[in-house]
């Protein structure tokens, strides 16, 4: 059944309930705020393919819907999306192509949190906090663990300390509700990362945390530790070792793998393995 509602009206619908602002949304768009007031406002006659393209994957709605041929929303499911939580710092990418990196990532909130990670670490806190403050409400755990860290650091850099600690709390927050529920392994070691990161950067502890969490940080710690030092002696098993503590690996032969691939891929920079 055909919708009564023009273009305009469906796509302002759609921004109030996912709480989109008009500034917002030609951001996202990538098109001006007069574009947007003209679309919004019904003097855009025609919206372009491009355009139509990106408000489908934005609200997650047919064009159908968007066009007013069909009054069913249709949402649209995206496919399942890995998420980890302080992308850049936790990737690896060549020297001077930090932006190209973050324009490779197909998955639209994980390439805006690795902007807003990108825009703290190079000294535009302002726009760091704008990117970070998009996602302290989102329902993904990745995202909202990334969001008040990046939050919680670039007020802290602008000396806005009511929102730092606003941050900060929201953190506590995030971290005490992903281990209290039945979460998966993964998703707690990124907790614990996230935890240790608050602690060690801001100098702040991150308040009393579970019991598991705690022996996750003295893991995690230790691995840190161990890998410094197999990394100056260079020795293979100790390595091997090292990498079997590490709370993402699941096994002896899984490590060795990981391990061997690593060394191989990455022989011109550690010659200490290969010595004879």
């Amino acid at each position: 059944m055909d919708s009564n509602k023009t273009p305009s009206e469906i796509i302002a619908e759609l921004c109030v309930e996912a709480g989109i602002s008009k500034s917002e949304l030609a951001r996202r768009l990538e098109i001006t705020p007069s574009q947007i007031t003209r679309i919004l406002n019904g003097d855009t006659k025609t919206i372009s393919s491009d355009i139509l393209i990106k408000l489908t994957k934005l609200f997650g709605v047919s064009a159908d819907y968007l066009l007013g041929i069909t009054d069913k929303k249709e949402i649209i499911k995206e496919k399942h999306t890995t998420r980890v939580p302080m992308l850049l710092m936790s990737s690896a990418f060549p020297l001077g192509r930090c932006i190209e990196f973050i324009e490779s990532i197909d998955d639209v909130p994980q390439k805006e949190m690795a902007y807003a990670e990108y825009y703290y670490f190079s000294g535009r806190h302002e726009k760091a906090v704008e990117y970070a403050e998009m996602y302290l409400n989102c329902e993904d755990i990745m995202l909202k663990l990334s969001a008040s860290l990046i939050y919680t650091f670039a007020n802290l850099s602008l000396d806005r300390i009511h929102s730092a600690r606003f941050g900060l709390e929201r953190l506590k927050e995030y971290l005490k509700e992903a281990m209290l529920e039945e979460t998966d392994k993964k998703t707690r070691a990124c907790c614990v990362f996230v935890a240790t990161a608050a602690h060690t950067l801001l100098h702040i502890p991150v308040g009393d945390l579970p019991i598991q969490t705690v022996g996750l940080i003295q893991q995690l710690k230790a691995f840190e530790i161990l890998t410094t030092d197999v990394a100056v002696s260079g020795n293979y098993d100790d390595a091997l070792v090292t990498m079997t503590i590490n709370p993402l690996v699941q096994s002896e032969m899984i490590a060795k793998k990981i391990l061997d691939e690593m060394l191989e891929a990455h022989k011109q920079y550690l010659p200490q393995f290969f010595k004879l």
